[in-house]
Formats: structure tokens, sequence, C-alpha cells
């Protein structure tokens, strides 16, 4: 049985969302009507053209603070 949510007018951030299960999410999402938003540490060509997609090794903390700033100052919402 499928769940049916919807996420419209909702931001979601998917981290390493730019190929396999990640990707995977980030489409679950889209079709849900979230604003799609992946980072990764290299971002692909091929990505869905209404998805924002950011730069950002995570495991620096300066990086991930930026990431969330530019997202915020965007979207207006995280």
């Amino acid at each position: 049985m499928a769940i049916s949510i919807d996420f419209s007018g909702q931001v979601a951030l998917i981290t390493g969302g730019t190929k396999g299960v990640g990707r995977g999410i980030a489409q679950r999402f889209a079709d849900a009507g979230a604003q799609v938003v992946v980072c990764a540490r290299t971002i692909p060509e091929g990505l869905p053209p209404e998805w924002a997609a950011y730069p950002a090794d995570l495991r620096e903390f300066d990086q991930a603070e930026a990431l969330i700033d530019q997202i915020v100052a965007r979207f207006g919402t995280l």
C-alpha cells in the first residue's frame, strides 16, 4: 500500500541526493510536491532543472552552515 503525503509548499534538503538512494528519495519528495534541494560534494550534470543543487562537504561545519544560510536566503525556510 502506498502512502500519500503532500509536501507542497515545503522545502526538502536531501544530502547525498544526487545519485543512488539519495536521488530516489529526492525524486519522491519532488513527486509529493516539495521544492527539492540536494547537496553533495560534487554536483553532477543531468539533475532535474527544478531542483536546487549546492556543492557542500557536510563533514566541514562551515560548509554545512553556509549551505543552510544559502537555502534560507533563497527559499525563506528549510
